[in-house]
């Protein structure tokens, strides 16, 4: 999620309050702000503070500008601070039963064997991840496809 807008600096400081919702469901983890300057200043522009309520953006080396600038807030929401939104997927009727789909997760997880190691070398080909043998092979089945 994210919060973006104008503001501008009176005597090099400025203090931005962010929208209740986005105090309400953002993260308080991995918050990321960028800020721009829409004109020259004596020092650059940085971050001072940041919160789920508030930005504070300072100029550097005691810059006093009234420049105005863009700032772009970036949070997570509090209920996804762990989502993966790409994950690998090890299906069982590639692989086996659910049991040993379980077994090979455990194994993944301590490092044991690299995901790389149970995908079908269709979905390693779109990924780049095939040796040249392996790549000729799938090369091959997609011209017999194709032709």
């Amino acid at each position: 999620m994210y919060v973006r807008g104008g503001a501008e600096l009176k005597n090099g400081e400025c203090v931005i309050d962010l929208p209740e919702h986005f105090s309400l469901l953002a993260s308080s983890k991995g918050l990321t702000a960028t800020v721009t300057a829409r004109d020259e200043t004596e020092g650059w522009l940085y971050v001072k503070e940041l919160t789920k309520d508030k930005l504070v953006v300072k100029e550097a080396k005691g810059g006093k500008s009234n420049v105005k600038f863009d700032y772009l807030v970036i949070g997570i929401l509090a209920d996804k601070e762990n989502f993966q939104p790409i994950q690998d997927t090890i299906r069982a009727d590639k692989v086996g039963s659910e049991e040993e789909v379980k077994k090979i997760k455990e194994k993944i997880k301590k490092g044991e064997i690299d995901i790389d190691d149970v995908r079908p070398p269709e979905l390693r080909f779109k990924k780049g991840y095939l040796s040249p043998h392996e790549r000729k092979q799938v090369e091959g089945q997609q011209m017999n496809i194709k032709g």
